[in-house]
């Protein structure tokens, strides 16, 4: 991989010298610096920075890291070809599926919470709340790259009407 010559990587694009694989690191270095700086943004922009948000970010880093390569790994042992414009691709169906059931699960959360509210919930339970929370935003976050998987597997695997 070539870090500092955006003209280097641009010629081996050009003329089709970088392998899949190192399309993937590539692809993988970007998400993952883009992930973090956009993390440390909000770190830096955060009033109130709590244990629990640093250590769910921490985790779905760590996610996204393993949901990609696992990814790749799917694909690479099918045809192993085509894996960005295959992952692109399905993002978005696969992106909206998980942000329906995100917000499903938000309202259901939301209505929970509205309900402690009015309870007069103590400190501690509201502090349970936001780890419950952050637990499922990493639950769902897995919850993308598992069906990732399983729609890059039917892809890659060049076996006509396989079912789902």
């Amino acid at each position: 991989m070539k870090f500092a010559s955006v003209r280097a990587v641009a010629d081996d694009l050009k003329y089709h010298t970088v392998p899949e694989g190192e399309q993937f690191r590539y692809f993988l270095a970007t998400t993952m610096l883009s992930v973090l700086y956009a993390s440390a943004s909000s770190f830096a922009s955060s009033p109130v920075l709590s244990e629990a948000t640093v250590i769910y970010t921490v985790f779905n880093i760590g996610v996204i890291f393993l949901g990609m390569t696992a990814a790749f790994r799917v694909n690479a042992s099918g045809d192993n070809k085509h894996f960005l414009i295959r992952y692109v691709c399905l993002g978005l169906p696969v992106l909206v599926r998980t942000i329906l059931l995100r917000g499903l699960l938000l309202i259901v959360f939301q209505v929970a919470f509205a309900a402690s509210l009015q309870s007069k919930t103590d400190l501690h339970t509201l502090q349970v709340m936001v780890v419950v929370d952050n637990m499922l935003e990493v639950a769902i976050s897995i919850y993308f790259y598992v069906l990732m998987m399983k729609y890059l597997k039917y892809v890659s695997s060049g076996a006509p009407n396989q079912a789902l």
